[in-house]
């Protein structure tokens, strides 16, 4: 990784990191490294070497010279050749590129993977019927087939660029076997595949409360306000009092 930039007013890099839900892109950053946020179990799994190594590559993009800003505002500003390298999911690729300059030449590239054993962490939609009328349940499952069926898929991943979740969809020429050939800059979302893993829960009924304390601690630490090695104890600290107590 250099700092060096083509144009002193385009920022090297924007590492999407405060409106994830759940923290989608530091669950990927650990998994890449061989770690993950929390264990299987439930355990925090952050404080790891696999979790200092994420907030010290955090800190490194705020060295080279990553401002932080909105999700909003840095797609803008991608869009506009202002930031060189932008880190998100590629459910992402749709806005960036629909929105970016014809003069920019925009290339896709997998989640890098740090550890031999480097993993993605999946995202956080699904489907769920809770109703328990028949009529209703019946209705449900109907739409539920549809949206994960080929047609439906393909429709979701020319809209946005998100991952399939139908194999048949990602193959038959009619659906997108042609488009993936014609539009490369999709083809990490399925290139990923084999990497993926279903990212483990937060533990208890606060999730969206431990989503929050650990985007506030990564802020610190990108915007150099705190190092990694000060930000952990307190990350582990404030997550721990928000967890179920056995």
């Amino acid at each position: 990784m250099t700092s060096r930039k083509s144009s002193p007013d385009v920022m090297p890099l924007f590492f999407e990191y405060y409106a994830d839900s759940y923290n989608w892109t530091f669950n990927s950053l650990l998994l890449s490294h061989g770690g993950n946020v929390f264990t299987d179990d439930g355990k925090i799994g952050f404080d790891s070497k696999a979790g200092r190594d994420s907030l010290d590559l955090m800190q490194r993009f705020g060295q080279m010279g990553m401002v932080d800003m909105t999700a909003e505002q840095a797609r803008q500003a991608f869009a506009s050749g202002k930031i060189g390298i932008y880190f998100a999911s590629n459910s992402r690729l749709k806005t960036l590129t629909a929105n970016a300059s014809s003069s920019l030449d925009i290339q896709t590239g997998p989640f890098p993977q740090s550890a031999a054993d480097g993993k993605l962490a999946s995202g956080g939609g699904g489907l769920a019927i809770t109703s328990k009328d028949p009529k209703k349940i019946a209705a449900a499952w109907k739409f539920l087939k549809f949206t994960s069926g080929p047609e439906a898929q393909t429709m979701i991943v020319k809209a946005t660029g998100f991952t399939p979740v139908n194999t048949l969809a990602v193959k038959d020429p009619a659906y997108l076997g042609d488009y993936y050939k014609a539009n490369p800059n999709a083809l990490p979302a399925i290139e990923e595949l084999p990497r993926i893993k279903i990212q483990n829960l937060y533990p208890g009924d606060n999730g969206q409360r431990i989503t929050t304390v650990i985007r506030d601690h990564l802020q610190s630490v990108v915007t150099l306000k705190q190092t990694p090695a000060e930000v952990m104890p307190k990350m582990v600290a404030d997550v721990e009092k928000l967890l179920p107590k056995h």
